[in-house]
């Protein structure tokens, strides 16, 4: 594939998690951000690997598996100290279109 592809698909991969931002806190910046799968048992691949060699269709199954965690978030799920919200869940449709959610706004202070 080439690199033009791989360039694609990380834009893509960039504009779904900065869709989505951390299901668990604040957090949106997109370099802070990482996917987890729900289920450990049905990972596949980890997103990452899949961007030069397999297609967006299979990408797209993979993300919609996940969900959009920080890596502080992300660490402590993985270590059980926190509790995620499934209902979070990243979905792209068989458009390839971001789905489901919105990302989380930032409030703006009335302080003017």
């Amino acid at each position: 594939m080439s690199r033009k592809h791989r360039h694609d698909r990380q834009h893509w991969i960039m504009e779904i998690k900065e869709h989505y931002g951390c299901a668990h806190c604040d957090e949106n910046s997109i370099c802070c951000l990482t996917f987890h799968h729900i289920d450990a048992k049905s990972k596949n691949r980890k997103i990452c690997k899949c961007l030069s060699n397999f297609s967006k269709a299979l990408i797209r199954d993979e993300v919609n598996k996940c969900i959009v965690l920080c890596f502080n978030c992300h660490a402590k799920v993985e270590k059980s100290l926190i509790e995620i919200d499934l209902n979070k869940r990243c979905y792209i449709n068989e458009h390839f279109q971001i789905a489901k959610f919105k990302k989380k706004e930032k409030k703006v202070s009335d302080d003017t």
